[in-house]
């Protein structure tokens, strides 16, 4: 989850985040990986951590991203470190293709708080999608299906029809969005170029079939 300096300075700096006595409360207890992989949800954690409030959940959602993270490279190192470069540019591919789905609805919303949350909590979920694949990743790359080539496009023409909303939608209200808009098109064209490059290391079918349904699930967020 990446987000412009601007834009975290100013929800930082809002009561949305815990006062420093919080956050200071919150690393002073354990917080070490087996802590946090026992946990079941990062709601979980944030109330071992002492912060249940949003800015809790935000940073317990963080710890257990990395601490899956950690714990799945680990697995995978014993066996390949190609592997762990395949997972890394997997994680990364899907990160960045999943914030840009996450922030269209949060302009979509003006501001709505729940998806500003989300751009911190959907790397976790990543993480442990990616755990279930990460011992069967293939180490080279083979050409994309004509099929899988369709769907990966389609996956483009879905985010700039919601890209066409979001700008047709702020022409009306005159809302100004925390993100700029000028290079929105830009970047979905980038992140969706990532994602065809990426697929060559899907691996079979039925993990082809599981990465694509995992593309589509920001899309739901529009329901």
């Amino acid at each position: 989850m990446r987000l412009p300096l601007s834009v975290v300075i100013t929800f930082f700096g809002a009561s949305t985040f815990a006062t420093a006595e919080q956050a200071g409360k919150c690393f002073a207890l354990e917080d070490s990986m087996v802590q946090v992989l026992d946990a079941d949800q990062y709601y979980d954690l944030a109330e071992k951590l002492g912060d249940c409030g949003e800015a809790g959940q935000n940073h317990a959602a963080i710890l257990m991203a990395n601490a899956k993270r950690i714990e799945t490279e680990t697995r995978v190192a014993s066996k390949s470190m190609r592997r762990v470069i395949v997972l890394k540019n997997w994680r990364e591919t899907l990160n960045r293709w999943d914030d840009l789905q996450i922030q269209l609805v949060w302009i979509w919303s003006e501001g709505g708080l729940m998806y500003y949350h989300m751009l911190f909590r959907n790397d976790a979920a990543n993480e442990d999608f990616l755990a279930s694949l990460a011992d069967n990743l293939p180490l080279t790359g083979k050409p994309l299906t004509k099929e899988t080539t369709a769907k990966i496009d389609d996956l483009l023409k879905m985010a700039n029809a919601r890209l066409a909303q979001v700008e047709a939608q702020i022409k009306r209200s005159g809302y100004k969005p925390p993100i700029s808009m000028a290079s929105f098109a830009g970047r979905l064209e980038d992140a969706h170029a990532a994602l065809k490059a990426q697929f060559q290391y899907a691996g079979d079918d039925a993990a082809t079939q599981l990465l694509l349904s995992r593309c589509k699930d920001p899309t739901e967020l529009w329901e």
